[in-house]
């Protein structure tokens, strides 16, 4: 197949690691595959390129530069002659579908990387993105939602259910595995001791991760046990909402007891340096990748019902509801005396290998793009 992926950028995120996979995936299994972002640069470009995928970016100047953003999109696939164009978001779905108007033999296939959102933490423009995407979402050859409860969201939404298919995100689970000695040296980095009992969030800082939550019961815990200590590992979101948690964290900062990691690039090791990872997303999610690749490294966790959360950690974890400080708390208290009867990381292990593997991802992905091809000649 001639593949065509088209992502907002190739910076630090979910998605973004996610199109990586799956275009060097497909790359290595035989196909031609393109990347081509809204926006230059980004962390992943170079590991990309050096993987022998070709990344071309679309120098998209802003929210608002969009007709020689689409003018610059349509050359690109008069270019490359995908007879697939994969996109992963709303906004690029939407893209895609101006391209395939413009070329009708183009299979159009749109990603789906959220569940049940809460508009009300965010701006008009984007809640009108999403629906115009539903409006036409009749439109694409096929929908490809990361999780079970995406798929559930959009169909809701007036998505035909005919065309919605779900492949599980896939992680590497070779990088991302067991791995004592990195974890104690990033213990070491956050000025961690040995005897403590590192409890960590990764995520932005997005309402929908819900880090309120975290933080106050990071503050129950705190005055429970003096042998806890947090880390949260993730950065971005607008300033209005850190300047909310900044008014949480100061009392737990200056015990230090919490630590703050905007940016981390080695994510296997700071998995590792964790007893237990906390998920307390509050609504959207999907299939959180932070939630199987610690999984991968045997870290145990403690998530919230929230996307397909729950059924990724299986009986791997502890799933609480969202937005309950105390249940979270009781959670990890619990989680951490089970931890000392059984091996729950090595369980966690085991399912992130048999559950969401990449050869498993990538299997899954050709099975549901190869009928859109068959004897369809690109255009």
């Amino acid at each position: 197949m001639k593949i065509l992926l088209l992502v907002r950028s190739l910076g630090i995120g979910g998605t973004e690691r996610q199109t990586v996979e799956l275009a060097k995936g497909l790359h290595a299994r035989g196909h031609s595959v393109t990347v081509a972002t809204f926006y230059p640069r980004g962390e992943f470009t170079e590991g990309l390129r050096f993987s022998g995928v070709p990344v071309r970016s679309l120098d998209k100047k802003g929210r608002y530069d969009i007709v020689p953003f689409m003018l610059r999109l349509l050359s690109l696939v008069r270019e490359v002659k995908p007879e697939v164009l994969y996109t992963m978001m709303p906004a690029e779905n939407l893209a895609g579908l101006a391209a395939k108007l413009c070329f009708p033999s183009l299979r159009l296939v749109w990603g789906v990387r959220s569940s049940f959102l809460d508009f009300t933490h965010y701006d008009l423009f984007t809640r009108l993105v999403y629906r115009v995407e539903a409006l036409l979402s009749r439109f694409p050859d096929l929908v490809i939602a990361n999780s079970r409860a995406g798929a559930d969201s959009r169909i809701s939404k007036g998505f035909p259910r005919e065309k919605v298919r779900v492949v599980w995100n896939g992680i590497d689970c070779n990088r991302f595995a067991p791995d004592h000695s990195a974890g104690e040296q990033m213990r070491r980095r956050w000025g961690v001791r040995d005897d403590r009992l590192v409890i960590g969030m990764v995520g932005r800082l997005d309402p929908m991760k819900d880090h309120f939550t975290f933080l106050r019961a990071a503050k129950t815990l705190a005055l429970t046990r003096d042998i806890f200590e947090f880390v949260c590992v993730g950065g971005g979101g607008q300033p209005s909402h850190a300047d909310q948690l900044s008014a949480l964290d100061g009392e737990l900062q200056e015990q230090g007891k919490l630590h703050w990691i905007p940016f981390e690039d080695n994510m296997p090791a700071v998995y590792n340096g964790l007893n237990l990872l906390v998920l307390c997303s509050a609504f959207g999610e999907g299939f959180p990748n932070v939630i199987g690749e610690a999984m991968a490294c045997g870290i145990p966790c403690v998530v919230t019902d929230v996307g397909d959360s729950a059924t990724l950690v299986g009986d791997a974890g502890w799933i609480i509801p969202s937005r309950d400080p105390e249940a979270l708390a009781a959670a990890v208290e619990r989680a951490l005396q089970e931890m000392q009867q059984r091996d729950v990381g090595a369980d966690a292990r085991e399912r992130a290998l048999a559950e969401f593997g990449l050869g498993r991802f990538l299997a899954e992905t050709e099975r549901v793009l190869s009928p859109l091809v068959g004897n369809h000649e690109s255009h």
